[in-house]
């Protein structure tokens, strides 16, 4: 019988035109990286939907499908009305 089988694959630090590479230790998330180092990572190199003023920021928001940390959270949010929440925030 046939089947399908969907999956989705984490977006690199760098946003959807970078890659995930093990020689650059910047570009992902590894199983061994302790938490401070995970949330150095994030917060360095993590590509962000983010606006490119303050001004435009307030008025239009982030583009949550370019934010990386975003993309993330949906991967690790099961409960879909706490993930609209974090989407409000």
């Amino acid at each position: 019988k046939p089947a399908l089988i969907h999956s989705k694959f984490f977006p690199p630090l760098q946003g959807a035109t970078g890659k995930m590479s093990s020689s650059d230790p910047n570009s992902a998330v590894f199983l061994t990286d302790s938490a401070k180092d995970i949330e150095r990572k994030i917060k360095e190199f993590a590509f962000s939907g983010g606006q490119e003023t303050k001004k435009l920021q307030e008025e239009l928001g982030a583009d949550l499908e370019a934010d990386v940390s975003y993309q993330w959270l949906r991967f690790f949010l099961e409960d879909d009305e706490e993930q609209e929440t974090k989407k409000l925030q």
